[in-house]
């Protein structure tokens, strides 16, 4: 019964050089070979082949019985010999009689592997068949034929499963790296296997060109010994570098590796980012930060930060001077120390308001209360609140000046 055509295993991809076809069918190939060398032999000229159409020839995979056993000789495909394993290679299955490879007549069964584009013959001579032995030979025949259908099944049953699980995950990678906006790539031993787009872009190449280049090529030269030494290693980790495109110009990367399954093989997997707005970003806030901490530092007030859950953050010298507290002693501390009782309770509501999204008279005001030392004492001061906002958390400024009279607001009545 003739089967019907089956469909492609994979479409063809640019994403990568060695396509998933070529992969599975290697791996494929190689099992069957393996076994093949353990495959004993029917009769006197009884024989297993396995070939492929290239071009216009067939050619053999599996080593010939009889001659060539070095390297099988491939045979024009258009020939008068190898009528079996032209029939197979042309989507045909069955059993026929008809010259095979070396011109010599056989009793062949043959089958193709379209998943594969393969063809596979059993075979075995015509003449060992007519010999005084006819019964017996035609008994080794047919046991021939009930084993090459067992061997094709089983062939189909082994290779299937794993064939579609390789498909499977090469098909969740390819496309999750063709929609991932960073550099994306997959080596062995440090040699590119393929890459996406977008690290083709990110390091002025063409997509085409990274397969087969070593990654080191991508590492500006004062990161080499980092990358090649993280390179070796067997675990999932992330790190900094310099790359380098193809321009020789240098720009900073970070760089996170593991290891998954690829065409049948652990392999490594490494994400490439260019974080040169991060590190600019980073410098940016640096800078601030030191701005900010030249200013405070400077003022004769006291300058406190406290965070939305009313822990100190930042405590400048006037702070120090003010309160009678060390910097080390006050930082990461409730902010209410510093408050008289009475006015803890409308502290602590406020901070709460704030938390909620509601706002607040006192941010912007200067407001008039007793702040309280660390001997215990309390004094009238001056409060200016500001706020502002770093990443999802707010945070606030206190700005307190020592007063000379003793009248303040009520706190506790500002919402």
């Amino acid at each position: 019964v003739r089967r019907p055509p089956r469909p492609t295993l994979f479409p063809h991809t640019t994403l990568f050089r060695s396509g998933y076809q070529a992969g599975t069918g290697a791996a494929t190939i190689a099992r069957v070979k393996n076994a093949h060398r353990a495959y004993q032999p029917f009769g006197e000229s009884g024989e297993f082949t396995l070939a492929r159409r290239r071009g216009r020839e067939i050619e053999f995979i599996l080593r010939h019985r009889r001659s060539d056993l070095g390297k099988p000789r491939p045979v024009p495909f258009d020939s008068s010999i190898a009528e079996p394993m032209r029939r197979a290679l042309s989507g045909q299955s069955g059993t026929m009689v008809g010259p095979d490879y070396r011109g010599v007549t056989v009793l062949a069964a043959y089958e193709p592997v379209e998943v594969i584009d393969l063809g596979i013959v059993v075979k075995i001579d015509l003449a060992e068949i007519r010999a005084p032995f006819f019964k017996a030979g035609g008994i080794v025949a047919v046991i021939a034929l009930v084993l090459i259908a067992a061997g094709t099944a089983l062939f189909f049953g082994f290779s299937t499963p794993m064939i579609r699980r390789l498909r499977q995950s090469e098909a969740r990678w390819r496309s999750f790296t063709a929609a991932s906006l960073e550099g994306l790539l997959i080596h062995d031993s440090g040699v590119i296997l393929g890459a996406n787009d977008s690290l083709a872009e990110t390091f002025g190449y063409q997509p085409e060109e990274l397969p087969g280049t070593r990654v080191l090529e991508l590492v500006a030269p004062e990161s080499l010994d980092v990358v090649r030494e993280k390179l070796s290693w067997r675990m999932a980790e992330t790190y900094e570098a310099v790359g380098r495109r193809k321009d020789s110009s240098t720009f900073p990367i970070e760089l996170s590796s593991r290891e998954i399954a690829y065409e049948g093989r652990e392999q490594r997997a490494l994400a490439i980012r260019d974080i040169r707005e991060r590190k600019k970003a980073e410098e940016e806030l640096r800078l601030s930060e030191e701005r900010f901490r030249s200013v405070t530092e400077s003022a004769a007030d006291a300058i406190i930060a406290i965070d939305d859950h009313g822990k100190i953050v930042s405590w400048n010298k006037g702070a120090s001077a003010t309160f009678g507290y060390r910097e080390d002693e006050v930082v990461g501390s409730p902010a209410r120390r510093l408050i008289p009782e009475r006015y803890k309770d409308a502290h602590d509501a406020g901070l709460a308001r704030l938390r909620r999204g509601e706002k607040s008279r006192l941010i912007g005001n200067t407001v008039e209360l007793d702040g309280l030392r660390k001997d215990g004492t309390e004094f009238p001061l001056e409060l200016s609140l500001g706020a502002w906002m770093a990443g999802e958390r707010t945070f606030y400024r206190d700005r307190k000046s020592t007063r000379l009279n003793s009248s303040h607001t009520d706190i506790s009545r500002m919402p």
